[in-house]
């Protein structure tokens, strides 16, 4: 998760724009076992991505914004529960 406001949404550090260590770590280890690798971006703003290609990353959803029943969604959404 990231947390956002005014003037928080264009820092060059670490845990801001770009991942901290030890996300990139988590990344790093699963996308190695797991040959499809998700992640869910939990952020109000932009991040780096370039993440994505360097772990070979096969999808990415952003979930920024979504309150209080967002987890419910997400997890109908990721388990086919929720339907077009």
């Amino acid at each position: 998760c990231r947390g956002s406001s005014e003037s928080m949404d264009n820092n060059p550090l670490k845990g801001d724009y770009y991942l901290s260590d030890e996300e990139e770590s988590m990344i790093k280890a699963v996308s190695e076992v797991f040959e499809n690798t998700v992640v869910i971006l939990n952020t109000g703003y932009t991040i780096d991505v370039k993440w994505i290609e360097k772990y070979n990353i096969k999808a990415v959803l952003w979930f920024g914004y979504g309150g209080e029943s967002a987890p419910k969604a997400l997890t109908d959404i990721l388990s086919g529960k929720a339907k077009q």
